[in-house]
């Protein structure tokens, strides 16, 4: 890029050109007027567009960006939200199959916060077995995300531990419903139903 002064009078191949100006403060746009009249009165066939402040530009240019980014972040959410549903479908599925258990548990005096935290510990620890498995392979996947993450690091230890810290206790809430459901059941009615 050469100052057009410089520029060879063959070589010039652009159709127009650019002036930006810098203000002191306020709002940029108010000088608008002003320096398309400065402009006209020096040569009144200059076609004068896109006058717009700096910021509108910048938003511009980084518009895919951040549509994409916010595009991923409402897939996060969405993946987020079934995996809570998918866990609470799955836990709720293993504690109907356990009520009868609970009951007897019940039955012989166990209590019932003690039996919520038994379904509630077994959850946690298939939860931190699968979430070290996804911890592991997001790790691995980061070196082909790297490219499309701008502002963190491949292996961000906030991002990785805002995550898993989320996806448990996701999946803590999701078992601790249907294990209190359960135990609120009398345990007499539940066996009468064996």
């Amino acid at each position: 890029m050469a100052p057009l002064a410089q520029m060879p009078a063959g070589n010039i191949t652009w159709t127009a050109v650019t002036f930006v100006l810098r203000t002191a403060g306020g709002e940029p746009l108010q000088l608008a007027p002003p320096v398309r009249r400065e402009i006209w009165a020096t040569n009144p066939n200059i076609v004068i567009t896109q006058v717009a402040a700096m910021d509108t530009r910048v938003a511009q240019t980084i518009r895919t960006e951040r549509d994409s980014a916010l595009l991923f972040g409402l897939f996060a959410i969405a993946a987020i939200v079934m995996a809570a549903i998918g866990v609470y479908g799955v836990v709720a599925y293993a504690v109907g199959q356990r009520t009868k258990e609970i009951a007897i548990r019940i039955a012989l005096g166990a209590a019932r916060r003690d039996v919520v935290w038994l379904v509630v510990g077994q959850t946690f620890v298939s939860t931190v077995i699968g979430t070290a498995v996804g911890v592991g392979s997001a790790a691995t996947a980061t070196r082909v995300l790297a490219s499309m993450v701008y502002g963190v690091t491949p292996l961000d230890p906030k991002t990785f531990a805002g995550a898993v810290v989320l996806l448990i206790s996701l999946a803590l809430a999701a078992a601790w419903m249907p294990a209190r459901r359960a135990t609120g059941t009398d345990p007499l009615i539940a066996l009468k139903g064996a």
